[in-house]
């Protein structure tokens, strides 16, 4: 299972990849850190990466897809 290591931001405070146990992956699009948390699982997905269950639950519930 492909484990996420580091969050990567640049110099201004935006995320722009992360280190995994398998490597490094860049974002196309580069987002604020203030959105990482209500982003976690779509960057997760996105990675390939499974949430374990416990840190699943402290994440913000998934918006609404209305």
């Amino acid at each position: 299972m492909k484990t996420l290591e580091s969050i990567i931001e640049d110099d201004h405070g935006n995320v722009v990849g992360a280190m995994t146990s398998e490597g490094r992956v860049d974002l196309q699009e580069p987002f604020p850190r203030a959105q990482l948390a209500s982003r976690a699982r779509q960057l997760a997905e996105s990675m390939g990466i499974v949430i374990p269950a416990p840190l699943e639950s402290k994440l913000p519930p998934e918006p609404d897809p209305a």
